[in-house]
């Protein structure tokens, strides 16, 4: 139960910074990404069960998160964040992702 709790709440932290634009723009790679590391780990270097997101294209980032916004790949949560990015914010964010080691 606690664990459920933790994970509720950590995705309702990203969640609330991922959809919130910065004056007006979309929100910077650096500030959505900080979200992406809560479940994938540093740089998404998991160690879990949730899939790691280093070793993975711009390309490939930007076509999984376009598939979970547009819900043609289904996670729940991966689903309800990917519906609060804009494309642009999916681009930068696929870029920095690619970019980690």
């Amino acid at each position: 139960m606690t664990r459920i709790l933790s994970i509720l709440l950590l995705t309702g932290a990203f969640a609330a910074t991922s959809t919130a634009p910065v004056s007006g723009e979309d929100a910077p790679a650096e500030l959505l990404a900080q979200g992406c590391v809560l479940c994938h780990g540093t740089e998404g270097r998991s160690s879990g069960d949730i899939p790691a997101l280093t070793g993975h294209s711009a390309e490939e980032i930007t076509n999984a998160m376009l598939d979970f916004r547009e819900d043609r790949r289904e996670n729940t949560i991966m689903g309800r964040l990917a519906k609060g990015l804009t494309d642009s914010e999916i681009d930068a964010l696929a870029t920095l992702i690619a970019q980690w080691e």
